[in-house]
């Protein structure tokens, strides 16, 4: 049951809660939000009784708030507004200190420290939120330690485990990286893994996309037959589906237009694209004459040779 608006107490006691996850596990490479029902389930399948289970819990024991194991960390969806809210408060008031007085401190509750502390819980839950964002740039800008920007680019790049089409996100990425190439010898090395968190993203993202595809081509062979078509049979057409095959049509001529091949990001993408192509024609036998229509059979070929070259993962090119 969705728990109501928590007392001010308590709903610092849960950001500290959080934040005390946050630090005692720096390794945790991805977040999400879960849903209460499913904390049960996690802990059947990682075989174990959760850390964090029985904390800060009410008198009956029937809410959970966080999930940590293997450096994942869960969040209860009944608790993101009330913590959101909260550590917003939190953060907004220790940024004022900040700019009254700076870091007048070497203690470690210092308003610098606190300003990152809580713009992180912030961010976390809400990556879009710009002037949290803003903030740590004011802080990270007056800083020379190299650590201090590997160290945002690894928070970066969990806040994008989930939300990975946060453009305040890879707009701060994108800071950290020139920063660096400014005072520091080590880009080609942070370069060289930014590539490959794009990469990894954009094959999340394809295989997020086939299986939004998947439930538009069940809708469509609901809504036009009572029985579904078995595989390889032509679906009917109708406005809505020329409507679907149009718009994937351009998404794959866009998404295979690949301005230099030399770059590894671009030849990835072209990949991605290719199986995705070659998934939805599977599905959608009739999809194969369009597309050698719209793109052209030798562009359709030169795509097919490229996957095959590559081979890509099983689990990439099953259906």
């Amino acid at each position: 049951m969705r728990q109501g608006p928590c007392s001010e107490e308590d709903c610092f006691i849960l950001l500290k809660q959080f934040e005390h996850v946050l630090e005692s596990d720096p390794l945790i490479d991805e977040v999400g939000f879960i849903h209460p029902s499913q904390f049960n389930l996690l802990d059947e399948e990682a075989g174990f009784s959760n850390v964090y289970q029985n904390e800060l819990q009410p008198n009956n024991g029937t809410s959970r708030k966080f999930w940590n194991q293997d450096h994942k960390l869960g969040i209860s969806t009944d608790i993101l507004v009330q913590l959101c809210k909260y550590a917003k408060h939190a953060f907004l008031l220790a940024l004022d200190e900040y700019k009254r007085h700076g870091n007048i401190s070497c203690s470690p509750s210092t308003p610098e420290s606190e300003v990152m502390k809580h713009s992180q819980a912030v961010l976390l839950l809400s990556s879009d939120f710009g002037t949290a964002w803003n903030a740590r740039k004011l802080i990270l800008s007056k800083k020379d330690q190299l650590s201090a920007f590997t160290q945002e680019l690894r928070l970066s790049g969990l806040i994008l485990s989930n939300s990975p089409k946060s453009e305040s996100t890879w707009s701060h990425r994108r800071w950290i990286i020139k920063m660096i190439s400014l005072g520091f010898p080590t880009l080609q090395v942070i370069i060289t893994k930014e590539s490959e968190l794009v990469e990894s993203i954009g094959e999340a993202l394809w295989l997020h996309r086939r299986f939004l595809s998947l439930n538009w081509i069940m809708y469509f062979t609901c809504n036009d037959s009572d029985v579904s078509p078995e595989p390889g049979e032509s679906i009917i057409m109708n406005e809505e589906i020329a409507i679907f095959i149009n718009n994937e049509i351009r998404l794959l001529e866009s998404a295979m237009t690949v301005p230099d091949t030399k770059f590894e990001d671009f030849q990835a993408q072209a990949l991605h694209t290719g199986v995705y192509m070659l998934w939805l024609t599977k599905k959608m036998p009739e999809l194969w004459r369009m597309l050698e229509e719209k793109l052209g059979t030798e562009k359709v070929k030169c795509v097919m040779s490229t996957i095959a070259q590559e081979r890509p993962s099983h689990h990439l090119v099953n259906v």
